[in-house]
């Protein structure tokens, strides 16, 4: 239950910021890796796992293992290539 509420509280605050500017899901999965697994986060605000998609495509720029938040990187893959398709 803890968690959830840090959850929550993380989201709710760093939303407050982008309000209408991003996907509300997409800022929800990158909140949760956000959350529970910091050090990928950073990583994939560095771009180390993903393209910039600066071509409309979301492509892993090598083979992408050992990622725990790899689930949620799919999810958050898919939406985007829903959302461009």
């Amino acid at each position: 239950m803890r968690d959830a509420k840090r959850l929550i509280n993380l989201f709710q605050s760093d939303y407050q910021m982008v309000n209408g500017e991003v996907d509300v899901i997409d800022f929800l999965l990158l909140t949760i890796i956000k959350y529970r697994y910091r050090d990928e986060y950073t990583a994939l605000f560095r771009l180390e796992y993903v393209e910039d998609g600066s071509n409309q495509t979301f492509q892993y720029k090598k083979e992408v293992t050992n990622i725990a938040s790899k689930e949620l990187i799919e999810l958050f893959k898919t939406e985007y290539q829903r959302r461009l398709d």
